[in-house]
């Protein structure tokens, strides 16, 4: 079961309150805590390495796949490799980022490596979110570092925002590096806010 605060992350990132209806797989600090297939749409576990199998039946029709991802625990990383596979004459849209809640002193990461194979005639949105909790540097001489790396091509759409506020003695610095490619747009929306004389605060955006 998640608690409210993983209720909050998993509605940020993909847009759901409760269980969504269909086909999902909802991970959480490095395990999958829920899992269903449709009739058109099956997941399934790897099994020579951590990730899931994402197979749609040929003629399926205006379904969503949700492969939301939550990590509110200090010191989680991981690697997970997920696999599409989508039939002839297909339109389906697939739903997926992290949503991270760190309160602790260790980094956390999640970072995924999908491949797509896509039959004839077929039509697929992929959407991803990741959010990230607010900085808030509260404590004396504390410090974050925030970077985002992006390239996008084709017709895809990527927002960055970022917020960092200096509550205290600290140093926040907030980087956003992009590639900008065919039709696609990137935008970049940093929010810097110093409620401290000593708190030093950067932003930069290329």
């Amino acid at each position: 079961m998640l608690d409210n605060l993983e209720k909050d992350l998993l509605e940020k990132v993909a847009g759901i309150k409760d269980k969504p209806q269909g086909a999902y797989n909802i991970r959480l600090n490095s395990k999958a805590v829920d899992r269903a297939s449709s009739k058109n749409i099956t997941i399934t576990k790897k099994e020579d390495k951590d990730g899931i199998d994402i197979r749609i039946a040929p003629g399926t029709k205006k379904e969503v796949c949700y492969i939301p991802v939550i990590m509110d625990k200090s010191g989680v990383n991981e690697l997970v490799y997920n696999d599409f596979f989508i039939g002839d004459d297909c339109d389906v849209t697939i739903v997926a980022g992290c949503g991270i809640h760190n309160c602790g002193n260790a980094d956390s990461e999640h970072d995924g490596i999908h491949a797509f194979y896509i039959g004839k005639n077929s039509k697929v949105k992929y959407l991803e979110k990741h959010y990230g909790s607010e900085v808030n540097l509260d404590g004396e001489n504390s410090h974050s570092n925030i970077i985002s790396r992006a390239v996008a091509q084709e017709k895809s759409k990527q927002i960055f925002i970022a917020k960092i506020y200096g509550n205290n003695k600290c140093h926040g610095h907030s980087e956003c590096d992009a590639i900008i490619m065919d039709d696609a747009t990137i935008s970049a929306i940093p929010e810097i806010k110093a409620n401290h004389p000593e708190s030093n605060l950067i932003h930069e955006a290329a």
